[in-house]
């Protein structure tokens, strides 16, 4: 498969050419939804889902993260590429999956993620 135009990607920073310093977030969960970012190198805050999401997709953007490139299976049975951009997304699955890892054992885990697959 040949790699996705550079022009196609519109809120991502191609990684190469992401600043090599990273940006230390603080990320506050309640009941396992973020509520709150800090930026520990500016101190600056973002609370509210909207500004919480739109500041973590600037952030992750600037460094590159959220980018998907994948074959997907469609209903009619073809395949089709699929190209998306998600820096906020991913950011916040990945650490919630970290707090995962801290707050539920492996089997309860496991099963979780069987379940995810259906």
């Amino acid at each position: 498969m040949h790699p996705a135009p550079k022009s196609l990607y519109q809120m991502t920073t191609d990684p190469q050419e992401a600043p090599e310093m990273p940006e230390e977030l603080d990320i506050e969960f309640k009941d396992g939804v973020p509520i709150k970012v800090t930026n520990l190198s500016d101190k600056s805050e973002k609370t509210g889902a909207l500004q919480l999401f739109a500041y973590l997709n600037e952030v992750g953007g600037r460094h590159g993260v959220g980018r998907i490139d994948i074959v997907e299976n469609r209903v009619i049975g073809m395949k089709s590429r699929g190209i998306y951009e998600t820096p906020g997304g991913e950011i916040l699955w990945k650490t919630h999956m970290d707090i995962e890892t801290f707050t539920m054992d492996r089997e309860l885990r496991r099963i979780k993620q069987g379940l995810a697959l259906r």
